[in-house]
């Protein structure tokens, strides 16, 4: 499995359901999915978790928009990647 494919696209639905606005997608809903999602990426071995969390941090380097930047910023300890 292509691991860079896999994590664009889960970062792709993980920022639409963090940054749409409750007209475009039912808060409650959005919640409940990313829960979901961040319950399998749980299911990842160390390492690949750590290749997502590395991926997370180049991609928030990238982003051009604040928003987007903060999120991706945010995204691995929300999902319960990165230690506490």
């Amino acid at each position: 499995m292509n691991n860079a494919v896999f994590f664009s696209i889960t970062t792709q639905v993980l920022l639409f359901l963090e940054l749409s606005d409750e007209r475009t997608l039912d808060p409650d809903a959005a919640m409940e999915l990313m829960e979901q999602i961040a319950a399998s990426l749980h299911q990842l071995d160390a390492n690949d978790k750590a290749m997502f969390v590395e991926y997370l941090n180049h991609r928030t380097n990238q982003a051009e928009n604040t928003s987007e930047r903060q999120a991706l910023k945010n995204m691995a300890e929300s999902l319960g990647l990165t230690p506490t």
